[in-house]
């Protein structure tokens, strides 16, 4: 820091000059209310600590360069250095942040990922961290009601120190709506500390807004048997259960919760033993053929399902629920991840009826398809795809001739994302550039021309020129006519080609310029 300049002008200099002192020994200590707490000082406040920190610091500069022995000089080293880091640290820019923005930093922070509540996690749980800094800190944190309603709870774990928190977590994050997981992942459980969680958390049931009970027992969900009919606040619900046989018994904890509109369902093999709103439910994810399948049944206002599968959980739906399946509100259906039999994919779409949708995506890699998944197939595209406008298709063995015979069956779809590989043609196994005139505009039978998004990954290998033309004709009659044919805007080629030697870009940098949006991607793999 400079030293004051009397001849200034400035604010600053003034003051400092004017509150100059002989020595540092005649500077008042830092005030005690600063020193103990992280408010923001006052302008004079300012001023003081900046005329003592110039002069502490000239003071340990004139008293390090003297002759004197250093012992002699020690006690008034350390004095002054402490004297001027405690004034340091009033001119702490932290003294000055708003709480509303370190607030907003803790939520960031917090945001991360929430670990179960136990001892050997304790220490590194953010929200807890954040009240250890200082008051300010504290008050802030306390205050965020938010940082204090997700919390994560493992059965395995000794009750202590896990209960504390827990009562504590539940006293600071007050009326809040609370996000609570409750997970036993592959030890026993700690029964006192089983029953220590459920007697704090029932009381707050009319606060649960995201709940998340993987895995649980079917004895674990009747012991809350308390909270049915307090679930006022409950939106959405993940029930994960054992693959194991369930007792024969009701489930109807989850009957009454006026606003729950998403449900995710894992293991759940008897569904039809657990009572839930499903007219209210509007989104559903589940793992398994016939929990989709109950799930589109019952919901009759379900808009999306999603099912998420891995080869252990792929089990073909049984006969006694492959009768016909109609819901006339369900838009979005995605079947995606793990390795499916081609035969269960082709009982489940043959019992779907679906003519509300929008958007399909499928995308497992499918095995052992035979002919009649084809049958099945074209039969769900033709009750149920009419008013498509998004299709997802990867990992299935298209045949080309069916393949075009179902793109005929979407007059309105918007965009296409498929996937090669696995979409040949009949007398030679390849793909190559039969596709690419299907979608021409020029061609007579012109395929989706509404289309305006196009994904290709693969290994198919394009002609260079066919996918100029398609890009070309398009963009041609829908600039002299737009109801003949939509403007391709995305093109995504993920796969071998097309190739050249001058590179893929150089004969569509024209599009590209136009509004073209391209890209050329390494081929994808299933």
């Amino acid at each position: 820091m400079q030293a004051p300049d009397p001849h200034c002008g400035c604010t600053s200099c003034h003051s400092l000059s004017a509150t100059s002192p002989i020595s540092y020994t005649d500077l008042p200590p830092p005030p005690s209310s600063l020193i103990s707490s992280n408010r923001a000082p006052s302008d004079s406040e300012i001023t003081h600590s900046r005329t003592a920190i110039y002069y502490l610091e000239n003071h340990l500069k004139n008293t390090i360069a003297t002759d004197k022995e250093p012992r002699d000089m020690e006690a008034q080293i350390v004095t002054a250095g402490l004297v001027r880091n405690a004034h340091k640290a009033i001119l702490s820019p932290l003294r000055r942040f708003p709480p509303e923005l370190l607030a907003e930093i803790f939520t960031a922070v917090v945001s991360g990922g929430v670990g179960p509540l136990h001892p050997e996690y304790e220490p590194y749980f953010p929200a807890i961290v954040l009240t250890r800094i200082c008051s300010l800190w504290r008050k802030v944190a306390l205050d965020s009601l938010h940082l204090w309603t997700k919390v994560g709870i493992d059965l395995i774990f000794k009750p202590e120190p896990l209960l504390s928190w827990l009562k504590q977590y539940m006293v600071w994050s007050k009326h809040a709506p609370l996000h609570l997981t409750v997970e036993c992942w592959g030890l026993e459980e700690v029964p006192e500390t089983r029953n220590g969680v459920l007697n704090i958390i029932t009381p707050h049931a009319h606060r649960w807004e995201h709940v998340d009970f993987s895995p649980a027992e079917w004895d674990f969900q009747f012991e809350l048997a308390p909270i049915r009919g307090h679930l006022d606040s409950l939106k959405s619900l993940r029930l994960s259960f054992s693959y194991s046989e369930p007792e024969r018994r009701i489930l109807d904890v989850y009957e009454h919760a006026p606003y729950l509109t998403t449900l995710i369902l894992e293991g759940a093999s008897s569904l039809e033993l657990v009572k839930l709103p499903w007219r209210q439910i509007k989104a559903c994810q589940c793992d398994e053929f016939t929990t989709a399948l109950h799930a589109i049944q019952f919901a009759e206002n379900l808009l999306s399902c999603h099912l998420y599968m891995d080869i252990f959980a792929s089990i073909p739906p049984t006969q006694d629920v492959l009768a016909q399946v109609c819901n006339t509100n369900l838009k979005i259906l995605e079947v995606a991840r793990g390795t499916i039999h081609g035969d269960s994919l082709c009982l489940f779409f043959s019992s779907l009826t679906l003519p509300s949708l929008r958007i399909l995506k499928i995308q497992p890699q499918a095995e052992l398809v035979s002919s009649d998944f084809w049958l099945g197939f074209f039969s769900f595209f033709h009750r149920s795809c009419r008013l498509l406008t998004t299709l997802k298709l990867r990992g299935l063995p298209f045949p080309f001739a069916e393949f075009t015979q179902i793109l005929e069956l979407v007059p309105q779809l918007v965009s296409l994302d498929i996937g090669c590989d696995y979409i040949y043609e009949r007398d030679n196994g390849e793909f190559d550039n039969e596709f690419m005139d299907h979608l021409n505009a020029n061609y007579p039978g012109c395929l989706v021309p509404c289309l305006t998004s196009l994904s290709i990954h693969g290994q198919a290998v394009f002609d260079e020129a066919s996918v100029v033309g398609m890009v070309a004709s398009r963009r041609r009659i829908s600039s002299s006519n737009m109801n003949a044919v939509a403007l391709l805007q995305h093109l995504v080629l993920g796969c071998s080609g097309p190739l050249s030697t001058s590179g893929p870009l150089s004969s569509l940098r024209e599009f590209v310029l136009e509004g073209l949006m391209l890209a050329y991607e390494p081929p994808w793999e299933v």
